[in-house]
């Protein structure tokens, strides 16, 4: 139930189902915008949840900085959703594990 609760803010602690539905709902807004699409796809890798959250991420900091520029209100939860995954991927980011290149992708260090 939380994956639909949470579907357009996204919320600290997802998990996996949760993730994939907030993906799939921040995608079906920019359905009209093939390059917008073509670079979250560009992150998603099936069954490495490192593309998954470097997918969620890109697709927060779009709709935050969106939302910014057209002086929008921004939820607290999406804040905290980004937040969160932010920490944690710099913690694998430190501990070495992996890093982003330019597309979009994680690869090993």
């Amino acid at each position: 139930l939380n994956a639909i609760r949470y579907h357009a803010t996204g919320r600290a602690g997802m998990g996996t189902v949760e993730k994939l539905v907030c993906v799939a709902h921040k995608m079906q807004q920019n359905r009209k915008n093939p390059l917008f699409l073509d670079k979250v796809m560009r992150f998603i890798h099936y069954g490495d949840p490192d593309t998954l959250d470097g997918a969620l991420m890109y697709l927060f900091d779009s709709h935050i900085s969106y939302d910014l520029g057209v002086n929008e209100l921004i939820h607290p939860r999406s804040v905290e959703a980004r937040n969160e995954l932010l920490l944690s991927l710099k913690a694998r980011l430190a501990e070495g594990q992996r890093r982003p290149n330019r597309v979009g992708q994680w690869s090993s260090v």
